[in-house]
């Protein structure tokens, strides 16, 4: 990750350094024995880029990406993304006993900043669950960061504390790789 990206618009410099990798733990419970499960946290450009909208000009695009569908999306700068993403180390500290929406797969979403007229709008947090064998540790993928009116689709179940996730993640993990306890 770079250390800062230029905005063209605004005519700044944006610090990025609280988007590196962050080295972090959290504790579960297997068998009645608590275990402390090291992560590594890392972070996309879509907690500080959006995709660029008409009339925007071609000076800021600051990445372009394949979608899934083919067809490329340019990612600009976005100052409400990247304000609410320096609170993104702190929130992923904190994340253990907070309550996680379950996406496909091992992706989970974290609501943030819930206006209290509205309880579906909000920061959303789109996180993946993860493996590196290199490193011997389980990640976080924060994918995304963005302000939605509504839930993401997809969702399945009732909210569930991130502990509760990745404690089932982890469980799943375990008999796959002799590294973990």
């Amino acid at each position: 990750m770079k250390k800062e990206v230029y905005d063209c618009l605004t005519k700044k410099n944006y610090d990025l350094e609280h988007l590196h990798r962050l080295h972090t733990s959290f504790t579960i419970r297997l068998e009645e024995v608590d275990i402390k499960v090291p992560m590594v946290a890392m972070f996309s450009n879509h907690c500080y880029t959006a995709s660029r909208k008409e009339g925007q000009p071609n000076e800021a695009v600051l990445y372009e990406e394949q979608r899934h569908n083919g067809e490329i999306d340019e990612r600009v700068f976005c100052l409400p993304r990247w304000k609410s993403s320096r609170h993104l180390p702190q929130t992923i500290n904190e994340l253990h006993n907070k309550r996680c929406l379950l996406g496909n797969g091992a992706v989970f979403y974290r609501q943030e900043g819930v206006p209290s007229r509205n309880n579906h709008a909000g920061w959303y947090i789109c996180a993946c669950l993860g493996v590196s064998n290199s490193h011997k540790n389980l990640t976080l993928n924060v994918r995304s960061l963005h302000w939605r009116e509504n839930r993401p689709s997809g969702l399945r179940g009732h909210p569930r504390p991130f502990f509760a996730i990745l404690t089932d993640y982890y469980r799943k993990q375990r008999g796959k790789r002799d590294w973990l306890e």
